[in-house]
């Protein structure tokens, strides 16, 4: 299972080593739990910070490397912060840039903690806002401690790595949760793991492998999120069939999602007790490793396959390997995929034996999933799935998209209460889709015909009586799920930004503040700069891509491409761009610049200079511009780009970014109109009496059967009436 079959001691700052023992629940049967910390003092004292009232922004007031020589690891602890909404804490590992953002609220739910930094040292910025005043104490680091070994392996080591959405590894006892499918999409994990709730603190996904000697190495904090501890409810005991937590965590710092959002799956439990049968069982958690397993794969995700043993009372048994690091696995029937209980005691040896486990039908963790706490109260009114994700490329004629709606705390919606809306990318903005209630929660949305080689926006809304909208995805509209309509796409070049392609930043002498920056969005929203970039690669060119006072002040800022070779004539230019002007009636002077050259740079074009059609601006738009029609003098066989902004004049908030540059040419088959009965290259009033006219049971050919069910009926109508033509 999960844990230290001796005495693993953990120190916490005030207090004596902390040991954590495995228990002997039954003959040969353990809990496995076991932590990986020691806790070393680090006092450092910024004194009392004041910001003059009539400086511009939050700035960087205040700054420290905190550095522990012999760490692979940092995780920060502060005594007291003195702080208010109009300042930051940033930390940044030196080892591999990874960043966390704090405010005044984030501290309270991480109390006073940070996340897991890798590399020994990191850096500590006090980003304060005009007349606050601040104080930063910290107290100081856990790190790497040499956790204690439970083995509970039957017979050899067979486990494999995996990277299943679902499960996370929460520090720093080193147990394994799992996503499930309550209405707050929360967690389970053993009762032993939550016994000291001062142990159960972070939940981690997406776990990288850990270093040369099976140190536990950590993610980005964007994939760490903080516990709370109001929300745990655990078995009074934690003895073999009764070993349970329920909980959940509070919402990314970085990413401002809850761990169910960002991860996009969750386990179905089981609903009864099944008798031993030896179906195949699997577990999936975070265990250590022993030989012939290399270290790196200690502390991160693995699955094992085995038997499934004997059952009793709310006890079940099976033969997966399992090890320290184990406790709170999700045990998986093989064959549905739905949990029939959490992992907790280990018994297994080289000689053989059994593991063993708690039904997740015990009566006591159904009621505490019945009545949450905390966090855990479910947050929205619906959870919004998609039955299939949104491809790359759609069809321009027929598509559909289903998606799930399973209320929480609302009644399921009606169809009046229900959108999917749609931008063409033609600059119109947003439509309604037509909606069919497919049953069982299942909504199919059918999208009109669209212009191929255009750049779609997409999103999904439920609103509940009080007209409250749950929405997906969350940031939708002024970030939508996208997609380009073509069969087919033939890049001559493409850049997402994710890697260094050649681009340039080149700024006047006049600019004091806002440059072009590469990177994923760092800011939260509040300035009007973006917190995500336009095709969800992740990064993205921002000026100044930092929270807080971010915008461009001065300029220009200009943004050179390299040379990118064009293909043919047929090809068009794409990207995406944002621009948001917060003085909007002072706009005479605040321009996004694009330019275009054919000739290497030698001489310049305008594209566009563009300013938002409404104030004040802001959202991703893709646009696109025919090579054939660039004003150049000829067609080059490669081009550059310009983009240039600024902050002239009176002063404005101006934040720009710049995306998904492609040149390429699309391919779509022959439209074909859906509902088009007659032929005539529409879908009319003429095909709507066509269709009425055929109702009912029809042959073959049948040209009003226009979905092939051999029935002219309501599916037909409603193919006609979500392609209509004005």
């Amino acid at each position: 299972m999960d844990g230290a079959s001796g005495q693993t001691p953990t120190e916490v700052p005030g207090g004596d080593p902390m040991f954590h023992c495995a228990a002997l629940v039954a003959s040969s049967l353990f809990t496995q739990i076991q932590t990986s910390e020691v806790y070393r003092p680090h006092v450092i004292d910024s004194g009392h910070i004041t910001v003059r009232s009539d400086v511009e922004g939050p700035d960087v007031v205040w700054s420290k490397v905190v550095r522990e020589p012999d760490a692979s690891w940092l995780r920060l602890n502060f005594s007291a912060v003195q702080m208010d909404d109009r300042s930051i804490l940033r930390v940044e590992s030196l080892h591999d840039g990874a960043v966390q953002r704090l405010n005044t609220g984030h501290l309270v739910e991480w109390q006073n903690t940070t996340a897991y930094f890798n590399g020994n040292a990191v850096r500590i910025e006090l980003i304060a806002g005009p007349g606050s005043s601040s104080r930063i104490r910290l107290d100081g680091v856990w790190t790497q401690a040499e956790p204690g070994l439970a083995t509970s392996i039957c017979f050899d080591d067979e486990r494999q790595e995996s990277s299943d959405p679902r499960l996370a590894r929460l520090m720093p006892i080193l147990c394994t949760g799992f996503l499930i499918n309550d209405p707050g999409r929360n967690f389970i994990t053993a009762g032993h793991c939550s016994e000291n709730t001062s142990l159960l603190n972070v939940a981690q996904f997406n776990v990288p492998a850990s270093d040369v000697v099976g140190s536990p190495l950590h993610p980005d904090p964007i994939h760490q999120y903080s516990i709370d501890t109001q929300s745990i409810q655990n078995s009074p005991v934690t003895e073999q069939g009764e070993d349970w937590t329920h909980f959940a965590c509070f919402r990314n710092t970085e990413s401002n999602l809850k761990p169910w959002q960002a991860q996009g799956s969750w386990f179905q439990l089981a609903t009864s007790t099944e008798p031993a049968d030896q179906r195949t069982l699997r577990i999936l958690g975070y265990g250590d490793v022993e030989s012939p397993l290399p270290p790196e794969l200690s502390w991160m995700q693995k699955r094992s396959e085995g038997i499934f043993l004997f059952s009793f009372a709310y006890s079940l048994s099976h033969n997966c390997d399992t090890m320290g690091g184990d406790s709170g696995s999700p045990i998986i029937d093989a064959a549905t995929g739905k949990v029939l209980g959490v992992h907790t005691n280990g018994g297994c040896t080289s000689a053989g034996g059994f593991n063993s486990g708690m039904w997740v039908t015990r009566p006591e963790l159904i009621a505490a999933i019945s009545n949450p706490q905390g966090e855990a109260i479910p947050e929205v009114d619906f959870v919004l799935t998609l039955v299939d994700p949104v491809p790359d490329r759609i069809d321009a004629v027929g598509t559909t998209f289903d998606f799930h709606i399973e209320p929480i705390g609302s009644p399921m919606p009606s169809l009046a209460e229900i959108s999917v809306r749609l931008d063409q990318g033609v600059g119109a903005g947003f439509e309604e889709c037509t909606l069919v209630d497919m049953g069982e929660g299942v909504i199919r949305a059918a999208l009109p015909t669209l212009p191929c080689g255009a750049t779609v926006g997409l999103y999904f809304e439920v609103r509940n009586p009080a007209g409250e909208a749950t929405r997906l995805p969350e940031a939708a509209p002024a970030a939508p799920i996208t997609t380009l309509v073509a069969d087919a796409e033939v890049s001559s070049y493409a850049d997402d930004f994710q890697t260094d392609q050649g681009w340039t930043v080149q700024n006047d002498p006049g600019l004091l503040d806002g440059g072009w920056t590469r990177g994923a969005p760092a800011g939260y929203g509040d300035r009007g700069d973006p917190v995500a970039d336009a095709d969800g690669s992740g990064s993205c060119w921002l000026t100044d891509n930092v929270p807080g006072n971010s915008d461009v002040d001065g300029g220009p800022t200009m943004l050179l491409s390299p040379s990118m070779p064009v293909g043919d004539a047929d090809h068009e230019l794409v990207y995406a761009r944002w621009f948001y002007d917060g003085d909007f009636e002072n706009q005479l002077d605040d321009f996004l610049l694009v330019e275009v050259s054919g000739d290497d740079g030698i001489t310049w074009s305008v594209l566009e200079n563009y300013q938002p059609p409404v104030a004040p601006g802001g959202g991703w738009e893709f646009v696109s511009f025919p090579i054939e029609n660039l004003p150049l003098p000829e067609v080059p066989t490669a081009l550059r780009l310009r983009v240039s902004t600024s902050d002239v004049g009176l002063p404005s908030v101006i934040e720009a970014g710049f995306d998904a540059v492609r040149i390429r040419t699309v391919e779509c088959d022959d439209v074909v109109v859906p509902g088009d009965v007659d032929g005539d290259g529409a879908s009319t009033y003429q095909d709507l009496i066509l269709i009425l006219g055929s109702w009912g049971p029809c042959g073959s050919p049948c040209p009003t059967d226009l979905d092939g069910n051999g029935i002219t009926g309501y599916q037909d109508l409603l193919v006609v009436l979500a392609n209509w033509s004005v």
